[in-house]
């Protein structure tokens, strides 16, 4: 077999002669990673170790010279587990005893336990212990010795609830509570794979995914439906004791003396100064094997795709060097938990300083094709660049997406160490994931193509960059880039339709005059957006502009004073709205009565949806109660700090989104009232400062948040992640 495909790689490559990225190559590279013969790619088992092998080989023939610690690889310990066998059966329902197939309703999670019990079942919502949150989905109810069902999902409410969502905390609650087992449901078709962290594995613990078949005959005789549970645990814990029993088996064997490898490969540079900087390309070879009933998961998408174009890019890189140094990582265990490219970050086999990007491929083969570039912000004004050298009509058909600062990739631990990162994907449906069809013959050849062209593309441009560019490792840097500014003050609508540069989302705020007429209004608001239009500015709301930020696409919103607005009709705030604008700025001191002759406007305003930017003072509360989760309070870090505890402490628990400006490095006081909303709506915006003042300005405050004992996921959400929760939720 190891001959076959020996034979197999020398045919590829006699038949490839191009420099250039040859999607052909790929595809049958693709076409070799997702076949049978590889078992499903799982590490530390044989079609694992057999991938190693042919990767390494591959590069051997393509000449990319070796760049692990011990020629091509590089150790990566982790936790390797084999499912032997898994039942599942409900015991005492109406209809009978029911026993459910395993990949079509349930799947085992990687790195369960063994065990066989047969217990009542509990479904404990979301699995939530968060007090503090106002959340407990346990409640009083006791799970000891009992089967738990969680579902993943996330409650409605001020708290952000991302890092809680995590497996590992949902499953250690579970624990405390002395489950005898754990069932995850997330998605109608249960998924494979999944793997729990070394650090929470228990031997005699079963932990499984289920499906909609599952979920929809426990909840038999409760009174709910999937859909009516769902929405109720949208708004409040409710855990149910089903009356039902289930006998879950697993039989899982630790597998002990494997150790999983990555696959590096180093083609070095051509300028005797650039040289000294890297550009890593990568993407994990792993899939999740085979189930307990021996059905293989070939992972053609994932990643064989990914897998399939380093490969092909470390070929015309070899044959074509560029100034600088290119190393080419297949990284094992992405699917355990990004453990591989996280072991290169920690023990990289180049110095990690000198890194100057790396490139993410994962999930190539699917979707529609349209490519998504997510990161491209991290490279500052590289990106800006690069992005001018593509011409208009085939900018409209890319994506870029500014990141979050959590990969969900291996492009993750270079983030988090302050490398600037690129991660492509294709957009659209990835509709085998995790899944049993996920097959070469699904695989798009025109996706494939697309993809690793536009990667290859950008591998050159950075490659052969002209100026140095090495960030040596500048986490600030790019945290302050994963920031997102609104300034509120922005400029005014004139009658051209003026628009001047907008480096963040800015408003666009009209006229305040009550006097001019509605027909003036929507004409200046009409010419300002069709200026937008020209220049690719998003201008369609606040909610929108928020979204485009996301999309690294120039933003602004278009906002009235309360004054103007509340004299209009109904009629002429709905055609206003229409037209695009989403908030209304209210009057310092005032409350809605002071204004109640003339509240028709702001009636209006409030049913056609529009924000309120509701000054911070006296009647700030009673605003928020009128407008509840559309209100937006605006001010200074500085006066929130120096506000009673009681008000403070009420505006975290409202509705509203808070937005703090920071205008100069924060005192300890100012440190301390921040502190309690982290993960409430809290965001804090660093001014609109030209891009490099502004990001130096960013980069001393998130310093000085560090200092002061915050932590880099608190850091993300006052910065950005709690702006955008508020405007998805």
């Amino acid at each position: 077999m190891k001959r076959i495909f020996l034979a197999a790689l020398v045919l590829i490559l006699s038949a490839t002669t191009s420099f250039a990225f040859d999607a052909a190559r790929a595809r049958e590279l693709l076409d070799i990673l997702a076949s049978d013969a590889f078992e499903g790619r799982r590490p530390g088992h044989a079609g694992g170790t057999k991938t190693e092998e042919f990767l390494a080989r591959n590069l051997e023939m393509i000449r990319v010279e070796p760049a692990g610690e011990a020629g091509d690889f590089q150790d990566v310990p982790m936790l390797v587990t084999e499912e032997q066998a898994a039942e599942l059966t409900l015991m005492d329902h109406e209809l009978g005893r029911i026993s459910f197939v395993l990949g079509a309703d349930f799947n085992v999670v990687t790195h369960s336990g063994s065990g066989g019990i047969v217990a009542p079942v509990v479904i404990v919502g979301y699995g939530y212990h968060r007090p503090d949150k106002n959340r407990d989905d346990y409640g009083d109810v006791n799970v000891a010795n009992k089967v738990v069902l969680i579902l993943r999902d996330k409650p409605d409410s001020p708290f952000d609830f991302e890092e809680d969502y995590q497996r590992r905390h949902t499953l250690a609650w579970a624990k405390e509570r002395r489950a005898a087992a754990v069932l995850y449901y997330q998605d109608p078709i249960p998924t494979y794979g999944a793997a729990i962290p070394a650090e929470l594995y228990d031997s005699s613990l079963p932990i499984l995914y289920v499906g909609d078949r599952v979920l929809h005959l426990l909840l038999d005789g409760t009174g709910y439906s999937l859909k009516t549970y769902k929405d109720a645990l949208k708004r409040a814990p409710l855990p149910l004791e089903t009356e039902k029993r289930m006998w879950v088996s697993t039989r899982v064997r630790k597998l002990d003396g494997r150790t999983p490898r990555n696959v590096l490969g180093i083609v070095y540079g051509t300028d005797p100064v650039l040289k000294k900087e890297v550009v890593v390309v990568g993407g994990h070879w792993d899939h999740i094997g085979k189930n307990a009933k021996g059905v293989i998961y070939n992972g053609a998408d994932d990643n064989a795709s990914g897998t399939a174009i380093v490969a092909e890019i470390a070929r015309s890189i070899a044959a074509e060097p560029l100034k600088r140094t290119v190393v080419f990582a297949h990284f094992t265990g992405e699917e355990d938990g990004l453990l591989g490219s996280a072991h290169f970050a920690r023990r990289p086999t180049v110095p990690f300083g000198n890194i100057v990007g790396m490139i993410n491929l994962d999930c190539e083969g699917a979707g529609t094709g349209r490519v998504v570039l997510a990161g491209g912000e991290t490279f500052g004004n590289t990106w800006t660049e690069y992005v001018e050298t593509i011409d208009s009509t085939e900018r409209a058909s890319l994506i870029l997406w500014r990141e979050d600062g959590i990969g969900a990739s291996d492009h993750d631990a270079f983030m988090r160490t302050g490398c600037p990162v690129l991660a492509f994907w294709s957009r659209g449906e990835h509709p085998f994931y995790h899944h049993y069809e996920d097959d070469a013959r699904w695989i798009s050849d025109s996706v494939l193509a697309v993809i690793g062209t536009r990667a290859e593309q950008f591998v050159r441009f950075l490659g052969n960059h002209d100026k140095q560019i090495a960030f040596h490792g500048d986490s600030l840097r790019l945290l302050a880039r994963f920031a997102v500014t609104v300034d509120f003050n922005g400029f005014v609508v004139d009658d051209d339709g003026y628009l001047p540069n907008v480096p963040v989302v800015s408003g666009a705020w009209l006229p305040r005059e009550a006097a001019i007429t509605n027909a003036e209004l929507v004409r200046r608001v009409q010419e300002l957006r069709h200026t937008c239009d020209v220049r690719n500015v998003e201008s369609a709301g606040l909610a929108e502009a928020i979204r485009a930020d996301r999309r690294q696409q120039p933003a602004v919103f278009i906002w009235m004073e309360e004054r103007d607005l509340a004299y209009r009709t109904t009629a002429e705030v709905r055609t206003l709205q229409r037209q695009g604008i989403s908030v209304v700025r209210l009057a310092p001191g005032s409350s809605r009565s002071s204004t109640a002759a003339h509240s028709e406007g702001l009636d209006a305003a409030q049913e056609a949806g529009l924000y309120a930017l509701v000054p911070f003072d006296f009647a700030a509360s009673q605003r928020i109660e009128w407008w509840k989760d559309h209100a937006i309070i605006y001010t200074s870090l500085l006066d929130f700090a120096a506000a009673p505890t009681s008000v403070r402490e009420g505006l975290l628990m409202s509705d509203a989104l808070l937005m703090l400006e920071i205008e100069d490095s924060p005192n300890p006081e100012q440190l301390q009232s921040l502190r309690p909303g982290r993960e409430r709506r809290v965001h804090v915006s660093f001014g609109a400062l030209p891009t490099h003042r502004r990001e130096e300005h960013a980069k001393s405050v998130i310093r000085t948040l560090y200092e002061a004992g915050f932590t880099r996921s608190d850091i993300l959400l006052l910065t950005s992640g709690n702006l955008r929760r508020f405007f998805v939720s």
